[in-house]
């Protein structure tokens, strides 16, 4: 697999011209405070997702506002989340 900073339009077109595609993509975080930054979630989705994360499982969650590339979502309201039983890492990755 691939991965690029999330946040960063360039690194992201790159990746899609390797792969010859365009669509929206699913972005790694390294906890659920961090989800909470890309994600609009209330009590009850956080006591849910605290069940399955971390795991291999990515979330299509409502979306908030942030410094994500726009070239992430492609102008959708939901993005997909996946927090990975694996070292933390620091910034929001792509999940290709």
């Amino acid at each position: 697999g691939l991965g690029a900073d999330a946040t960063n339009t360039s690194a992201i077109n790159k990746i899609n011209k390797l792969k010859k595609r365009k669509q929206p993509l699913s972005i790694i975080v390294n906890s659920v405070q961090m989800l909470k930054q890309y994600a609009d979630v209330d009590k009850s989705d956080l006591k849910y997702l605290k069940n399955y994360l971390p795991g291999p499982y990515t979330f299509l969650l409502n979306k908030k506002n942030s410094n994500l590339s726009n070239m992430v979502t492609l102008n959708s309201h939901k993005i997909g989340i996946r927090i990975p039983k694996s070292t933390p890492i620091n910034s929001p990755l792509i999940n290709i």
